[in-house]
């Protein structure tokens, strides 16, 4: 079972953290989740990977679970990539010298790879493990409602647009 913890306190709010700690880890796992899901469903997860030696970190999303944002709300990439090395920062602090792996799955696998790029803290994970990741869009936005969205956006920052999945 998790304990949670307040990751970064922002002006706007918190963001949620999950740890499944163990003592003198192997390795520290951080987790970054998948559209509409939260870093605490990922509790089976991580008992395996306690059960391996591993300890485990994870948080929720802006716009996700108990942090900060509308629910589905995606927040600027930047503040994202942030948190995510915020979350490597309380893993390194956690356990000193321990080797880190960033997994990613789904969207939090697009993110990973992201991070993979252009985190700031991109050279601490000593691996990154990236499930079912989101690569592309199965079916592209027509480019007049991405532009249309786009340019509301700026008017308009919390308004949501329905899936027609």
């Amino acid at each position: 079972m998790y304990e949670t913890f307040i990751l970064r306190k922002t002006g706007e709010g918190d963001i949620q953290g999950y740890q499944w700690p163990v003592e003198d880890p192997k390795k520290v796992v951080c987790i970054v989740h998948g559209i509409g899901e939260y870093g605490g469903r990922y509790d089976r997860v991580a008992t395996k990977f306690n059960e391996a030696g591993f300890a485990v970190f994870s948080m929720d999303l802006r716009g996700h679970g108990n942090s900060l944002g509308k629910p589905g709300e995606c927040a600027p990439r930047i503040d994202v990539l942030d948190d995510v090395s915020a979350l490597l920062t309380k893993a390194m602090l956690s356990y000193p010298g321990v080797p880190i792996i960033l997994y990613g799955h789904s969207m939090g696998g697009n993110i990973a790879l992201d991070y993979r790029c252009r985190g700031g803290m991109n050279s601490v994970p000593a691996a990154y493990l990236i499930s079912a990741p989101w690569i592309r869009l199965v079916h592209p936005i027509p480019e007049p409602a991405y532009w249309a969205v786009r340019a509301l956006s700026k008017v308009m920052p919390r308004f949501t647009v329905g899936s027609a999945v």
